[in-house]
């Protein structure tokens, strides 16, 4: 989950991403599933929570 979040960081610089470490098996996937797509970070945080 450590890294998880490092790369986040290096994605969205600056933002925190605590809400990670409540995220279940499906939220991961998603997570993962869209790391790489330009978006902005309030674009990706709602693709994760919807």
């Amino acid at each position: 989950m450590k890294s998880l979040i490092q790369i986040l960081l290096k994605k969205f610089p600056g933002m925190n991403f605590e809400w990670v470490k409540e995220c279940n098996e499906k939220q991961i996937e998603k997570i993962q599933d869209h790391i790489l797509m330009n978006i902005s970070y309030e674009e990706f945080y709602r693709l994760i929570h919807s």
